[in-house]
């Protein structure tokens, strides 16, 4: 496990991630999609424990800019 003494972002400060989020019904899918259309890197379903280690990665890469991440509220139990 690094400290934060040794995590050194070299992406730049005007990087975005957005979390996307709602019940069943809500347009997650169809705000995804939009996204998507509007150059973001979407990531769909994906688990909530897996979120600080994407949003670490993106951190340390240019590719990129502006990542979305689709969570379903259901696993909100896996947020613990």
């Amino acid at each position: 496990m690094s400290t934060e003494e040794d995590f050194t972002p070299v992406k730049p400060a005007e990087s975005e991630l957005l979390v996307v989020t709602g019940m069943s019904g809500a347009g997650r899918t169809t705000a995804a999609h939009a996204l998507e259309d509007h150059g973001w890197y979407v990531v769909d379903n994906l688990p909530p424990q897996m979120l600080g280690t994407l949003a670490e990665l993106m951190a340390r890469t240019d590719s990129l800019p502006r990542l979305a991440v689709v969570i379903d509220v259901r696993s909100q139990a896996l947020f613990r």
